[in-house]
């Protein structure tokens, strides 16, 4: 092969892959535009991640708590809040039958419930409304959740608020746990004494009605009443003062019947043949014997109560 042959194969192998150098430059050199969009991406993210962390900041201070007039780190002030329901529920577990103390204690579980999800809440919800608003197709992450990974990771101070929601949940749950424990055992309690002690039964009529049939029962579960359903007091007259109480009787004679003398045992002081023109609650107890001039007469017996009906708290 000739020298000059050589000479211009060399030459063009040079200028060839001179050009394929040159041709890998411009290629790696994006227009203007694109250098543009990757600038105002970062721009964006990065107004995001600012965006985020003063949201936050401002939503906890709406919701921040004083103490002596001092404002409380929300660590300090969630570690207060569980050291105070921790005590209330060992108080539980203690005394597990105190159902005032128990209902009280409830309603605070509830409203702490209730209060540290919406912290947690509130907090997810205004970072992912935050970057659905900054969004770009473009961005290092592609989904909210890749996005709190990204936070978790390489924002320190949103990671902050991160951890903060997660501690609000499980608070949540915690108290939520104790609160279902508490109104269940309650509730069971309550239905329980319900049944074993059920409320007194007022009799519908007053006790004048029954004094005057021939063939009467009374009930001792019952209560009755010297007052009908008008707020009209019976006329029931003091026919003797006995010990522990008085010896009644209706002053006249019913259609239906002779009128019944009964042993009212009560505290009260009547004078005899006195008119009772008050409210008088009665429990039916018996038989009451005492000497009259006709020999040993038995009446029915009553007692004065101030009925009290059971007051429950997980019942409805």
């Amino acid at each position: 092969m000739s020298i000059l042959l050589i000479f211009v194969l060399s030459l063009l192998l040079s200028n060839f892959y001179s050009n394929l150098a040159l041709a890998e430059i411009f290629n790696n050199v994006l227009p203007v535009d694109n250098q543009q969009n990757i600038s105002d991406q970062n721009a964006n993210f990065e107004k995001l991640n600012a965006e985020v962390v003063k949201t936050c900041k401002t939503f906890l201070n709406k919701q921040i708590k004083f103490k002596n007039g001092q404002n409380i780190l929300w660590s300090n002030a969630i570690k207060a809040d569980k050291d105070n329901i921790d005590k209330d529920y060992k108080q539980f577990l203690v005394n597990k039958n105190n159902m005032q103390n128990n209902y009280k204690t409830y309603k605070k579980l509830i409203a702490y419930s209730n209060q540290y999800n919406e912290v947690s809440e509130g907090l997810k919800g205004s970072i992912k409304d935050l970057f659905e608003k900054y969004y770009l197709a473009d961005f290092p992450v592609k989904t909210f959740s890749e996005y709190l990974i990204y936070l978790k990771t390489n924002i320190p101070e949103a990671n902050k608020y991160l951890i903060l929601c997660n501690d609000a949940a499980w608070n949540a749950k915690i108290y939520i746990k104790y609160a279902d424990e508490i109104k269940s055992y309650s509730a069971n309690y309550e239905k329980l004494k319900q049944k074993n002690h059920p409320d007194p039964k007022i009799y519908r009529y007053s006790i004048e009605d029954l004094l005057v049939y021939k063939y009467t029962a009374f009930n001792k579960e019952h209560f009755y009443q010297l007052y009908n359903d008008y707020g009209a007091y019976m006329i029931l007259k003091v026919i003797q003062t006995v010990p522990n109480g008085v010896l009644v009787e209706k002053p006249y004679v019913d259609t239906f019947g002779e009128p019944k003398t009964i042993f009212i045992r009560t505290n009260k002081q009547f004078a005899d043949g006195e008119v009772i023109k008050q409210q008088i609650n009665l429990v039916y107890t018996g038989y009451y014997s005492y000497n009259s001039l006709l020999g040993v007469r038995k009446v029915w017996a009553f007692k004065e109560v101030n009925p009290v009906t059971q007051k429950y708290y997980f019942l409805k």
